[in-house]
């Protein structure tokens, strides 16, 4: 089975590596997390 197209770009672009998660990311990511569940209950 043939990827997407669109695949080949992210994978030159390294957007699957693993990466540290910072404490920055990390806090980014819990309050996107809260704002998503209190849209998704309204």
């Amino acid at each position: 089975m043939a990827r997407p197209a669109g695949y080949e770009n992210l994978i030159k672009m390294k957007a699957f590596e693993v990466v540290a998660p910072t404490p920055g990311a990390i806090a980014d990511f819990l309050r996107n997390a809260a704002d998503y569940k209190t849209a998704a209950e309204e």
